[in-house]
């Protein structure tokens, strides 16, 4: 279970692992955050989906100065994902951060390094509000919808950031005080754990707090760009494997936290 107490000072939580995050640029302009993660044999970039979605001539700066150009290998919109491949430039000692393997816990700690507002490579320290939220509770509870959303081609003035068009059931980490300035460069980043583990992708901003992607959704998205997974079979088993995996583990952080509210 993830740490309630702080295990490390705020600066040195910074300067352990500001190394693995990066910012992302279409046609050198910020776009948002994202987070180096080694899957397979591969150092790939993990973002949201609306940071790179339709966009072209992408770039990532890292905070050693070094700049790749990098493409889109996997995309999902609807679970606002995306992984993201260097294609030119020296990747050597790139520091990757990984999913976490504790449950996440009401009021532990969330740690944000992104670029709210376009303020590259800000820090910010949160707690969990709420670790069992939906998309479906927002659309079907908060919202009152009578049916799923479809994406807007304009976005929707009634929202400071428009997810309306996100799956139902994407599991989300809702956190206060994270202060990460929504789809205005601060999004794509991740929250970290007090480990420096990944919990969420940052995703939107919603009535006065941060929504990410749950890492059980991450965990979900791996196979589609994992080196052994090129065996049908193999990814047929894999892909099985971890949704028994994230429904498990689902179903008892809902057992558990049980809030829908």
């Amino acid at each position: 279970m993830s740490r309630r107490s702080l295990s490390v000072e705020p600066k040195q939580f910074y300067e352990n692992w500001k190394g693995g995050i990066v910012c992302i640029r279409v046609n050198g302009r910020l776009e948002g955050g994202g987070v180096f993660v080694q899957v397979g044999s591969r150092q790939l970039v993990l973002t949201a989906a609306h940071v790179v979605y339709q966009k072209k001539n992408l770039s990532v700066d890292c905070c050693d100065g070094r700049s790749f150009v990098v493409r889109i290998v996997h995309i999902k919109r609807e679970f606002d994902l995306a992984w993201l491949q260097v294609v030119e430039g020296d990747t050597s000692g790139l520091q990757c951060l990984k999913l976490t393997d504790n449950q996440i816990s009401n009021e532990s700690y969330v740690h944000f390094i992104g670029h709210p507002r376009m303020a590259r490579y800000t820090y910010n320290m949160g707690k969990v509000a709420s670790s069992s939220r939906t998309c479906g509770n927002i659309y079907f509870g908060d919202l009152r919808m009578q049916r799923m959303p479809r994406f807007n081609q304009v976005p929707d003035p009634n929202f400071i950031d428009d997810f309306l068009g996100l799956r139902s059931d994407i599991l989300l980490v809702r956190a206060k005080n994270v202060h990460g300035g929504g789809r205005v460069g601060g999004t794509g980043a991740p929250f970290l754990d007090s480990n420096g583990d990944i919990v969420g992708i940052y995703s939107f901003n919603y009535r006065e707090s941060d929504y990410a992607i749950h890492s059980l959704g991450l965990l979900k998205h791996l196979v589609a760009a994992c080196d052994f997974t090129s065996s049908p079979a193999l990814k047929s088993v894999w892909n099985a494997f971890l949704s028994a995996v994230f429904w498990c583990v689902k179903l008892s952080a809902e057992i558990d936290v049980f809030d829908f509210v």
